[in-house]
């Protein structure tokens, strides 16, 4: 697997979201006495055509007390890691909106049933090697599988398709010798995995 090298924030593409944010702090700047009429005009252009986060940032930089919001509209990300050993995340927790589990000769099971999701779609990556992971996904969200399986058993049982729920989680990455089960709450499979 070859590492990538992040990119600087200030080079990061923006949003519309992140556009109208700027936007209403010019309109601030302008109730403020910061900008004139004509400087807000221009600014205003140059944010609804902004592509990067430096970009944006320049039209605020001498507009004391007023900025881009730190880390505006970028994902949440978490990784969950289990080597040989069991992993276990149930009860009230937050679904960041990518997650990657990565597992090698482990056990992972993770109970959004009483989960606060960061977004309408939950992203979760799996790298699995000789692994089981177990899903319990509550109703009301559905689980679009993308998954590359080899030599590995993937079920998803009684769950809606994608396009059946507003909130979905949908599953990409790689099992090598791996389980992948997934359904609703109070099912006997849901059993597997536990402590």
């Amino acid at each position: 697997m070859t590492a990538t090298n992040p990119v600087a924030p200030r080079y990061l593409r923006v949003s519309d979201a992140e556009r109208q944010h700027v936007v209403g702090l010019l309109q601030k700047a302008i109730g403020l006495g910061l900008i004139d009429l004509d400087e807000f005009t221009t600014r205003t252009d140059s944010a609804l055509t902004a592509r990067t986060r430096g970009d944006l940032n320049s039209l605020l930089v001498d507009l004391p007390g007023l900025s881009l919001r730190a880390g505006a509209e970028e994902p949440e990300t978490m990784t969950l890691s289990s080597h040989g050993s069991n992993l276990v995340r149930e009860g009230h927790w937050r679904v960041p909106t990518t997650l990657r589990v990565e597992s090698r000769g482990g056990t992972v099971r993770l109970d959004f049933t009483q989960a606060e999701f960061a977004g309408e779609t939950a992203l979760i990556t799996v790298a699995l090697r000789h692994s089981h992971l177990v899903l319990v996904v509550p109703e009301g969200i559905a689980v679009q599988d993308e998954v590359t399986s080899r030599h590995s058993v993937v079920r998803l049982r009684d769950l809606a398709p994608a396009s059946a729920f507003g909130r979905r989680i949908v599953l990409r990455g790689e099992l090598v010798h791996s389980a992948l089960r997934a359904g609703r709450p109070g099912r006997r499979w849901s059993l597997l995995g536990r402590r």
